[in-house]
């Protein structure tokens, strides 16, 4: 109504006064509402932080790459036009629609930085793992066999929690952990929960037989359902927990790479560095390696021990600066690049008060913020080709980490829209969901900046 839209006004300029002559980062991604009403939703993050644009209904449309790209240009339009922002790239995942989306915004847009969601593409890892590995993959059908039966019968899960209340060593009682299927991510959890209670799970078998087998009457049958039989078997191995033992130990990698990943600010050097730990290799798109070389607690380090030279990542600088600026690279450009690699001049740990962020940072719980490293010695009124120079090496730095590598912010806002667009209230218009949201963050910022509300831990 009146109130929400006078609201909105309200929320649009706030938000305005943040982003407004600031580089932005497009990130979209699709759902269905409970009237399965299909959503494309679009998001921006500046400054690392996610701001909401538009939700589209797109109910009877077509689910393409070009109607993608259509939504896309509507909504690059609308940041500038309504926030006075400047989108650099934009964050897909890897659906067909989203792969021609990012093939045609190459073709148009080639300046742009053009990256995959990384949360999805982790999933797909361990989803690889987990289906190529068939050892894996029936260890952890074994596992879930147990759990499952255990949270389906009432009794065994009684037994299960006064096992743990018997222990004076667990401070409390603990539930097993189903995994959702479409998040592979959550299997190592459900693994580790089990292996955390495998104390009381073993007791409760061993203690309670005879009361389990009791059970399999009540909705097992001789046939096809689980039996108490193959659960008290499953448990009362050695082998079984052995080897549950190294999945877990041999999935914790991923696990705590999906936890990255799933960052809503999400830097390009983060998701480098983060395949580098688990791979222990070498490969990655230029765009990544130069979000980890312009990482000034990084720099240039990362790769001496590699097959590329300081000729090739300067060259990487130049190819960067002359595509995503648009401009032609001189040679004070490139000196300017050696400085900052040598950390000369005011390119120094000194001069850059890496010291300062690092303190600041620990201070308030959260990781170092490198845009306001960059900033800080951003050169603003250039009066030899030197300084000229330096400010364009900031300029690209800014550029490459202010990208987003996924489309997380997205997937939150979904959660929300299934909060707000509920069973009770299902005719609610696609409209007046996007606009409740948007208040609602907007309120959410507002609290956050005045104290009022602790603000979301960083990962």
């Amino acid at each position: 109504g009146p109130l929400l839209r006078a609201e909105k006004q309200k929320a649009v300029q706030r938000v305005r006064s943040k982003v407004n002559d600031k580089m932005a980062m497009l990130q979209c991604d699709s759902w269905k509402n409970v009237a399965r009403i299909p959503l494309v939703t679009f998001m921006m993050t500046v400054d690392q932080e996610a701001y909401l644009l538009q939700s589209h209904n797109m109910f009877g449309e077509p689910k393409t790459g070009d109607k993608l790209w259509q939504l896309t240009e509507r909504n690059v339009q609308f940041v500038r036009e309504v926030y006075g922002g400047t989108v650099i790239g934009a964050c897909t995942d890897d659906g067909p629609d989203g792969k021609r989306m990012r093939r045609i915004a190459r073709e148009n847009i080639p300046w742009w930085i053009i990256v995959l969601c990384w949360a999805h593409q982790n999933q797909l890892i361990i989803a690889d793992l987990i289906k190529r590995v068939p050892a894996l993959k029936d260890l952890i059908n074994r596992a879930l066999l147990v759990i499952k039966w255990f949270m389906t019968h009432g009794t065994a899960l009684s037994l299960l929690h006064e096992q743990q209340v018997r222990n004076p060593t667990i401070v409390r009682a603990l539930m097993l952990l189903l995994p959702v299927v479409s998040r592979w991510g959550a299997y190592y959890f459900s693994l580790s929960r089990l292996l955390r209670l495998e104390g009381s799970v073993r007791g409760v078998c061993y203690d309670h037989k005879d009361e389990l087998l009791a059970l399999r009457s009540q909705g097992d049958d001789d046939e096809g359902s689980t039996r108490a039989e193959d659960v008290i078997r499953i448990v009362g191995s050695e082998d079984f927990w052995m080897d549950l033992r190294q999945a877990k130990n041999h999935m914790e990698p991923l696990a705590v790479s999906s936890l990255i990943l799933h960052a809503p600010t999400l830097r390009l050097d983060q998701v480098l560095l983060t395949l580098g730990n688990l791979y222990r290799i070498y490969a990655a798109p230029e765009v990544f390696i130069l979000a980890v070389l312009f990482n000034p607690y990084v720099r240039d380090r990362a790769f001496r021990d590699t097959h590329l030279s300081r000729a090739d990542l300067l060259q990487m600088c130049t190819r960067a600066y002359e595509h995503f600026l648009r401009r032609d690279a001189t040679e004070h450009f490139w000196s300017a690049c050696q400085r900052y690699l040598d950390a000369e001049n005011r390119f120094t740990d000194q001069k850059m008060s890496l010291g300062f962020h690092t303190d600041r940072a620990h201070r308030k719980h959260e990781p170092v913020n490198l845009l306001l490293v960059w900033k800080a010695i951003q050169v603003k009124h250039a009066i030899n080709p030197e300084d000229s120079a330096d400010h364009d090496v900031v300029t690209l730095a800014l550029r490459l980490l202010s990208a987003v590598a996924n489309s997380t912010a997205c997937e939150r806002n979904f959660s929300t829209f299934g909060i707000i667009h509920n069973k009770l209230r299902n005719s609610l218009h696609v409209e007046s969901t996007h606009d409740i949201n948007f208040v609602r963050m907007d309120i959410n910022a507002r609290h956050v900046e005045a104290g009022l509300k602790p603000r979301r831990l960083k990962r």
